[in-house]
């Protein structure tokens, strides 16, 4: 069974789930608010060994039948207003440190299996990522980067549209070039392909978007929830192939 966690409105999560129809492909769709609000789980880790289940829509899946999770979470859920406000923040932390514990003992690829300061809004962990991914690339990082937050939350993010910036799309080890994006990054980040892959199977990434000043320089910023809003079909269909092919094959990023 494969695992797909988001919002319907996601373009690339509707191109996932017609794969995965086309393919006959046992799937079970679950959005966000469902995902943490009405989806329990359970398990236990003994050495290496990890037992346990979802129970999704009233039906208990085994974690062993679970060969492939991808999320694509808006971010936006927020525990009942029945909490007070200092029980909603307990809720809040408790119900996404469960969630990251869960995934992490999972023996399938999971699509972003991101580190702990994602769950938990760690405004520092893009930040983070983009100097460590610098390092890699052997470039600078640029200090022209709009917040990427709002209201103290971590948001996924569409493409930028300002010309100064172009994009690359990273899925299941491929590169992707977004409109305007020239051959030259794309051959620069090929040159780098072995650390690139090292570095995203090391932070958990299958899906990512790579945003450079256009004169390539410098790296910009790194989303791990790119959304596609704007993006030519044939890109979104591309990126969800790329992604497919990694899940199906049950490995994680190949380095």
């Amino acid at each position: 069974m494969l695992l797909i966690c988001g919002s319907s409105d996601d373009r690339l999560i509707a191109e996932l789930l017609r794969s995965c129809e086309e393919a006959e492909r046992t799937t079970r769709y679950v959005d966000e608010s469902t995902l943490f609000g009405n989806t329990s789980f359970a398990f236990e880790r003994n050495g290496r060994d990890t037992r346990g289940f979802l129970e999704i829509s009233g039906q208990k899946v085994p974690l062993e039948a679970v060969q492939g999770a991808i999320l694509r979470l808006p971010r936006t859920w927020w525990p009942p207003a029945e909490f007070d406000l200092q029980d909603q923040m307990f809720v809040y932390h408790e119900t996404m440190a469960s969630w990251f514990a869960l995934l992490d003992v999972l023996e399938c690829p999971v699509i972003n299996r991101c580190s702990l300061g994602w769950w938990l809004q760690d405004l520092g962990y893009p930040f983070e990522l983009r100097a460590s991914l610098a390092d890699v690339l052997d470039i600078e990082v640029s200090s022209e980067v709009e917040s990427p937050w709002e209201g103290g939350r971590l948001l996924p993010t569409n493409r930028p549209e300002e010309g100064s910036v172009v994009s690359v799309y990273r899925s299941g080890g491929c590169s992707f070039a977004a409109p305007g994006c020239g051959l030259l990054t794309i051959a620069r980040l090929a040159q780098y392909e072995p650390a690139l892959s090292l570095w995203e199977q090391y932070n958990g990434i299958g899906l990512s978007r790579l945003d450079f000043e256009s004169s390539g320089s410098r790296l910009r910023w790194v989303e791990v929830s790119p959304q596609f809003e704007n993006e030519p079909v044939e890109l979104v269909r591309n990126v969800a192939s790329a992604l497919w092919k990694q899940v199906a094959s049950g490995r994680e990023v190949a380095a």
